[in-house]
């Protein structure tokens, strides 16, 4: 498989964020040990955002100390409501600044459901003057996609759910790649909720995560590789936040796994509380 196609999450660097993750604070060691395997493996891209906290401070430090050579782009994502050109520019400018070794060139739309006229006024401006950034929306629901297309033609780009229990985008995954949007897919661990192992995941006891589980050891097998094989099945960027360098050695070596022989869509959950990212 094309590791090219997976990004990297840097969510987890907070140390505040995941089912799983312990409210643990990465130090500058291992973070540097995360991007250099990452880029000596093929992924080039990483995905973070302002409201990480701390997080823009410590890729500031870490990045400019990656051995491998090749320099990161960078997607990171802003909220735009009220925002003025000016605002953009001091934003872009702090961001740049901060990833100094690395090259700015997506920009997430955060807040896009809450936005004025005025506030597009002020994307558009920002297309014009960055024709080397794309801008993309960070969604939750198929519900706005008719919206987004209609309405958003400088889009390019979509941020979206997408994972083995929640599968609610996979029905339009084919007609948004045809109208030329490229698809990101994030939470495909939940945050951790397929680790039914970890004593800290509050969703091991749930009923999807219980019939993973006994897919899992028939197939001697782990959450994680269920969840890389399912995602496998799709053309789009991949974002995988991890823990520690040791479990990225571990996604790495679960990619070039055979395939299993297993029909996902069984799998699929409605459950709000389990699959949306904003619940837990």
């Amino acid at each position: 498989m094309n590791t090219s196609e997976f990004v990297l999450g840097t969510a987890q660097f907070s140390g505040n964020y995941g089912l799983t993750n312990a409210s643990k604070r990465f130090t500058k060691d291992e973070i540097v040990s995360i991007l250099d395997i990452a880029a000596t493996n093929g992924i080039h891209q990483i995905d973070t955002a302002l409201s990480y906290f701390g997080v823009y401070e410590l890729l500031s430090m870490c990045l400019p100390s990656v051995t491998a050579e090749y320099k990161f782009e960078v997607a990171t994502k802003f909220n735009f409501r009220d925002l003025t050109i000016r605002g953009f520019y001091d934003l872009f400018e702090l961001s740049q600044n901060t990833f100094s070794t690395a090259n700015l060139n997506v920009i997430f739309v955060h807040d896009w459901d809450k936005l004025t006229t005025k506030d597009f006024e002020v994307i558009h401006e920002v297309t014009k003057q960055f024709p080397n950034v794309r801008i993309g929306l960070s969604i939750y629901n198929p519900d706005d996609i008719d919206r987004i297309i209609s309405k958003f033609t400088f889009i390019s780009l979509l941020q979206l759910p997408l994972s083995i229990l929640n599968q609610t985008f996979v029905p339009y995954l084919d007609d948004l790649q045809k109208n030329g949007i490229e698809i990101w897919a994030r939470s495909i661990f939940l945050q951790g909720a397929i680790d039914w192992n970890s004593p800290l995941n509050t969703f091991s006891q749930h009923p999807s995560i219980i019939k993973l589980k006994e897919l899992g050891h028939k197939l001697d097998t782990s959450g994680f590789a269920l969840a890389l094989d399912f995602i496998k099945c799709f053309s789009v960027k991949k974002i995988v936040g991890v823990t520690s360098p040791k479990q990225l050695i571990e996604i790495f070596n679960l990619v070039n796994s055979p395939k299993f022989e297993v029909q996902y869509e069984s799998f699929a959950s409605n459950d709000q509380l389990l699959i949306d990212p904003r619940k837990w």
